[in-house]
C-alpha cells in the first residue's frame, strides 16, 4: 500500500511541476489593440507642448515596441500577481484631459494621433453607448513599473482632436518601466 502511495505522489508532483512549467511558457496578453498611430506625441514634466514622433522614425518604432512589449506576461507572472482573470477592460466615465493636472507628479503620458477619424472600438467590435465614440487621439499614461500596473488610456473626444475631455477610457495591465525609462533617455 505504501508503495502505491508513493507512485501516486511522485505522479501527482509530475503533473504539478508539469503545470507550473508550462504556465511559464504559456503567454497572457493585457494590450487593448489600437491601431498604430499615424505620429505618437510624448508628454511629461508639465510641459506646455509635447514632443512629436512621426511614423516610420527610429524613435516612433521604439516606442511603439516597448509600448507593445509592456502587455505581455505569462499565465504563471499573471497568477502570481494577481492578475490571471484580469483583461482590457473600457469604461464609460466622463474626463477632464487638462495637461496641467494629467501631468502632475512626473506623470509621463504618450498620445497616439491618426490623421483619420477613428471609431471607439473594444475586442474587434465597434463600442458605443452614445454617438461621441468618434477620436483622433488617444492619451495612454506611463508607469515606471515592474509588476503588472493598472494603466489608463483616454480616449480625446471629437473629431478635430483639439477637445479635452474623454467619453471612454480604457484600463488594462502592463509592465511598462523599459518604455518608461526610453521616454525619458529621449526627452532628458
Amino acid at each position: 500500500m505504501r508503495k502505491v502511495l508513493s507512485i501516486i505522489a511522485i505522479v501527482l508532483l509530475g503533473i504539478i511541476a508539469a503545470g507550473v512549467i508550462a504556465c511559464s511558457f504559456i503567454p497572457k496578453q493585457f494590450n487593448i489593440n489600437l491601431e498604430a498611430p499615424d505620429y505618437i506625441v510624448v508628454w511629461k514634466d508639465g510641459v506646455s507642448e509635447g514632443v512629436t514622433y512621426l511614423k516610420n522614425s527610429e524613435e516612433y518604432n521604439e516606442i511603439l515596441e516597448k509600448y507593445n512589449a509592456s502587455f505581455k506576461s505569462t499565465v504563471l507572472s499573471s497568477m502570481f500577481q494577481g492578475k490571471l482573470f484580469a483583461s482590457a477592460s473600457i469604461v464609460d466615465n466622463y474626463h477632464t484631459l487638462n495637461l496641467s493636472t494629467l501631468l502632475n507628479n512626473d506623470a509621463v503620458f504618450i498620445e497616439f494621433r491618426y490623421d483619420t477619424v477613428k471609431t471607439v472600438k473594444f475586442n474587434g467590435e465597434e463600442y458605443s453607448n452614445s454617438s461621441d465614440n468618434k477620436y483622433v487621439s488617444i492619451m495612454i499614461e506611463v508607469l515606471d513599473s515592474q509588476t503588472l500596473s493598472e494603466i489608463k488610456a483616454y480616449v480625446r473626444y471629437g473629431e478635430a482632436g483639439t477637445n479635452n475631455y474623454s467619453y471612454y477610457r480604457y484600463t488594462t495591465y502592463a509592465f511598462q518601466a523599459n518604455l518608461y525609462d526610453y521616454i525619458n533617455e529621449l526627452t532628458d
